[in-house]
């Protein structure tokens, strides 16, 4: 597995802090969407929620790794004007 060095500070961050989507309305989603697919077709209702997850957690990676290179890109000009 090759991790770059976002992903390691990603995952040494993600662990020590819960950043994302909302408690709140992810249990809403789950509510309104998965757990009545879920009473009808467990296998479906599984699947949703696998989908669900998995958008979750690309999204949250996407914008920490966005987040980190435009904070590394302003402190390099931040440094580049002081020199």
């Amino acid at each position: 597995m090759d991790l770059g060095i976002l992903d390691f500070i990603y995952d040494g961050y993600s662990s020590h802090s819960r950043f994302g989507k909302d408690i709140q309305e992810v249990e809403a989603f789950n509510k309104k969407y998965i757990n009545p697919l879920s009473e009808k077709n467990s296998k479906e209702g599984l699947r949703m929620e696998a989908m669900f997850n998995s958008a979750l957690a690309e999204s949250n990676v996407q914008s920490f790794k966005k987040g980190f290179k435009v904070c590394m890109y302003f402190m390099t000009e931040c440094i580049n004007g002081d020199l």
